[in-house]
């Protein structure tokens, strides 16, 4: 939200588990409660976010208003500039990023090519959050079988040994 002159609001939305939907994960400067935000859930193939994560490209939207793009609801937004950019991984799909602004207008080509980036870095988080995490969980379950061929070549027990293999499990998983 910093690094685009006009944006007050910005979000991150990603895909959900099920692929039907996307949910907000960061929210930065909404000024309604950012946890009820938070929950939101937008249906996928519905609206710009739709529309960004159907076609892979970045809509600037001057007035969501006028804008047919833009879903009304009942409710207008605070903002009238919208920027929807994807959040993808190659050609993997994983979300958009958005800023807004009370600003008709508000975004420049500038802002809709550094908010590709920012997709781009954002994806490239995700994926390395995604591999870190991976390689924990697979550190711990080598870390389990070392643990256990040292045990099991130390006794002679069986019954010693089941024990401590259902304690070390219970203290890694």
């Amino acid at each position: 939200r910093e690094l685009i002159e006009n944006a007050e609001e910005s979000v991150i939305h990603l895909l959900e588990a099920d692929e039907q939907s996307l949910m907000a994960r960061a929210v930065s400067g909404h000024r309604s409660n950012e946890d009820g935000f938070r929950r939101i859930q937008m249906r996928l193939g519905a609206g710009v976010a739709g529309q960004v994560m159907n076609e892979g490209i970045t809509i600037n939207i001057g007035n969501v208003e006028t804008d047919p793009r833009f879903l009304q609801s009942e409710t207008l937004p605070n903002f009238r500039s919208l920027l929807v950019a994807p959040v993808r991984s190659g050609r993997q799909q994983m979300g958009t990023i958005s800023v807004q602004s009370r600003t008709v207008n508000a975004f420049s080509a500038r802002d809709v090519e550094l908010l590709n980036s920012l997709g781009i870095q954002a994806a490239l988080a995700i994926d390395n959050t995604d591999l870190f995490e991976t390689t924990q969980k697979r550190l711990k379950e080598v870390n389990a079988l070392y643990i256990l061929s040292q045990r099991l070549a130390a006794s002679l027990n069986p019954d010693e040994l089941f024990k401590d293999v259902v304690v070390l499990l219970q203290e890694i998983f």
